[in-house]
């Protein structure tokens, strides 16, 4: 069983996910998104930030499509979430495919 904890740009959840040995953490939003409008906009300083002090698995949600991917280049994260980048497709098989190409051409 893996405990995550959904995040923004509050370094204090940060570290209190560290102090309780939670596996990882998702920050939400990215970019503006349908199914994640609740949460605040994610700074790309506090994704550099967490990873200094956030030994889990540090994943990227909200607002994720193929053609945003390249903006996430710089940052370290283990893993996405990309529910409206598939669901709003008109082809979501597409999407997902294209999603998993670039990917990994992030990982090389």
């Amino acid at each position: 069983v893996l405990v995550g904890i959904t995040c923004t740009n509050e370094m204090e959840v940060i570290d209190r996910a560290e102090e309780n040995s939670i596996d990882y953490i998702s920050f939400c939003s990215m970019f503006p998104s349908s199914t994640s409008n609740s949460c605040e906009w994610v700074d790309h300083a506090s994704v550099h930030r967490a990873r200094e002090r956030f030994s889990g698995l540090i994943f990227l949600a909200g607002g994720i499509t193929p053609e945003k991917l390249p903006q996430l280049q710089t940052l370290p994260y283990d893993g996405i979430a990309v529910v409206s980048g598939i669901m709003s497709s008109d082809s979501p098989s597409e999407a997902a495919r294209i999603f998993n190409q670039k990917v990994k051409e992030h990982e090389n």
